[in-house]
């Protein structure tokens, strides 16, 4: 009997363990804090490898392990915690600030979104409403579990009250909004289709103004090939699909392809017979 009980006891403590132990296991989150200036510092915690699409301009990137950079996408062979800063998440417009974050992964991701201290949410609008919300004292916070949708979009401002966090008056309202929300949402769905789709447009106005930069200072048959390969899903073309979409003559193109190349706009890769063009991207 007492051999059994012991028995019993080791299981107990083994199934203690194991129920403890996943308890600290860690899963991949990204937290965002936003300040009142527009700058948004990041954090993304990833237990294994991961790709993580970064944004256009960012600052102070740091990782806790070794990592790769090939087009904007970030990857680490192994978990690690990575940091950084940037504006591209926030605008403002008069009085409100606007959060956009688009999709950064292909994989599930917890996210957290603290708003800057003594702000509050603006006319209700947050986007998607299968969010969490609570509040540390100082600031209120937006939480996700396993995000992998298209983007957050978020508006808010200063709270005219000052710091709402050591109020309980606001701490309980925070609440009452949060209950709002959810009933409003159906209200706020065509309004949240014109904020994403003028994010989307400025974001086309972004681009365009990019191209613009990479042919300024180019004329004539140079500046065309540049617009076509800007045109391109992976800024590539073979030489005899633009010949065709060009017309252009090929000796004329080889000529023009020669002289981008020397400034260092483009490169060729040549495939027996045939050359693949593709920007150089700067």
């Amino acid at each position: 009997m007492k051999k059994f009980g012991r028995f019993k006891m080791r299981r107990f403590i083994w199934i203690l363990f194991f129920v403890l132990f996943g308890s600290f296991v860690s899963a991949d989150s990204a937290n965002y804090n936003l300040s009142n200036n527009g700058l948004v510092e990041v954090q993304i915690n990833l237990d294994s490898s991961k790709e993580i699409f970064l944004p256009e301009t960012y600052s102070n990137l740091k990782s806790s392990s070794s990592y790769q950079i090939n087009e904007g996408v970030f990857y680490s062979e192994s978990s690690t915690i990575i940091t950084f800063s940037t504006k591209d998440y926030s605008d403002k417009s008069s009085s409100e600030r606007l959060f956009i974050l688009p999709k950064f992964s292909n994989s599930e991701i917890d996210v957290t979104v603290l708003l800057p201290e003594g702000s509050v949410l603006s006319d209700s609008l947050v986007f998607p409403k299968n969010y969490e919300i609570s509040t540390n004292g100082n600031n209120i916070i937006f939480s996700w579990k396993d995000f992998n949708e298209d983007e957050i979009i978020l508006f808010y401002k200063n709270s005219p009250a000052g710091n709402f966090g050591q109020s309980i008056l606001v701490y309980f309202l925070i609440f009452i909004l949060a209950f709002a929300f959810y009933l409003q949402k159906r209200k706020h769905k065509k309004k949240l289709k014109k904020v994403r789709d003028s994010g989307r447009k400025k974001i086309a106005k972004l681009k365009e103004k990019g191209d613009d930069l990479i042919t300024k200072n180019l004329f004539g048959d140079e500046k065309k090939i540049l617009k076509y390969l800007l045109s391109k899903k992976d800024k590539s073309s073979w030489t005899k699909e633009m010949v065709n979409d060009l017309e252009i003559p090929k000796v004329r193109l080889s000529r023009k392809l020669r002289s981008l190349s020397e400034k260092g706009l483009i490169k060729k890769e040549a495939h027996g017979n045939e050359n693949r063009v593709k920007l150089v991207k700067k």
